[in-house]
């Protein structure tokens, strides 16, 4: 479970086949403070998978929030978490596998964010749909 100031992150039990890999880890980097957990599995083709659930807080995320077009985020169409809209960015860095990534607003300054390189989206949109914020 991640603790948010919304209350806490309830995760639902992971995708199947996958594990928590690690603790929640929380980071604080020039004002953006970061808590994550990563789950990890081999698939059937014995290919690596992962994603991470993170929260993200500061005044950047506030910003952000007020404007997510500003950071390349999209509305997915009528999906919202906890009434929140849900958005979505795709990076590709150049490499096979881009990173994929579903973001709301918990509060005016913290997003709960679920990124993977290596699932499809539908599947990292049954992780997004699991999650809930208990306040």
């Amino acid at each position: 479970m991640l603790v948010t100031a919304a209350g806490d992150l309830r995760i639902a039990e992971p995708l199947s086949g996958f594990e928590l890999t690690a603790a929640p880890e929380r980071h604080s980097i020039d004002g953006l403070d970061t808590q994550n957990v990563r789950f990890e599995r081999i698939n059937e083709d014995g290919f690596f998978e992962s994603y991470s659930i993170a929260v993200l807080s500061g005044p950047e995320v506030a910003a952000t929030l007020k404007a997510p077009e500003s950071m390349e985020y999209v509305a997915v169409e009528a999906f919202t978490v906890n009434g929140s809209q849900v958005y979505s960015r795709h990076r590709d860095f150049g490499t096979e596998f881009p990173i994929y990534e579903f973001a709301w607003g918990i509060s005016d300054h913290e997003a709960v964010a679920v990124l993977t390189q290596y699932l499809d989206e539908d599947e990292l949109l049954k992780v997004v749909a699991s999650l809930e914020v208990a306040r």
